[in-house]
């Protein structure tokens, strides 16, 4: 995760070992992983945790609303943005990441910037592609030139540009493929942050960062 600065977590920092390391068990069990998954060190979990709070934090007092919530709205505020931010990064990192969908993306990717920087061979492969479409072809006019797909930043839904290219344009094409299913995964297990942090350590939390954000 992004490191965030400025956050003053000292007053339950003495807790996110245990916590860190109970919640991915949980989660690893519910994901039904736990017995196949083996993560090289166990201090990023305490990171990632550390990282999930601080971003909470950061994101409930860039709340231009938060005058206007209720009294306790903003603990509730911080409690479901770690679950589902830390919920979320461990899934990508550790579910998708081992996923054949990711796979295949990083596949198309190497293959894709290998010919980016590979000239001959992206135009070799090219007059390959031309043959094999025009070979035993009855068609005259054969095109064989594709429309590039891009993904929209803000909803990811797929159009389509009126740009010639050949083969670097199919593996684009493919690869933005991939990344719309990638981007349809989602973590359905539920953290259970309110277990292991009260009511009074976020208050508490959320009063030492008043006056540092």
């Amino acid at each position: 995760m992004s490191k965030i600065k400025d956050v003053d977590l000292s007053s339950i920092e003495n807790k996110f070992q245990k916590v860190a390391f109970d919640l991915f068990r949980f989660w690893t069990k519910e994901m039904d992983i736990n017995e196949s998954l083996i993560i090289k060190t166990e201090q990023l979990l305490v990171s990632d945790l550390k990282d999930s709070i601080s971003k909470a934090v950061v994101s409930l007092y860039k709340r231009k609303d938060l005058h206007e919530k209720p009294l306790g709205w903003d603990i509730g505020y911080i409690i479901g943005f770690i679950k589902g931010n830390l919920g979320s990064y461990w899934y990508h990192e550790y579910v998708i990441k081992n996923g054949p969908e990711f796979k295949e993306y990083s596949g198309l990717s190497a293959v894709y910037n290998y010919l980016r920087f590979e000239k001959l061979a992206e135009l070799n492969i090219d007059k390959i592609y031309e043959f094999l479409l025009n070979q035993d072809s009855n068609i005259s006019n054969m095109i064989l030139e594709v429309n590039e797909i891009e993904i929209s930043k803000k909803n990811l839904n797929v159009t389509q540009n009126a740009r010639s290219g050949k083969i670097l344009t199919i593996l684009n094409n493919m690869m933005v493929k991939q990344l719309k299913v990638l981007a349809e995964m989602e973590n359905r297990v539920k953290l259970t942050i309110n277990t292991y942090f009260t009511t009074a350590e976020i208050e508490k939390l959320i009063a030492d960062n008043f006056r540092q954000i």
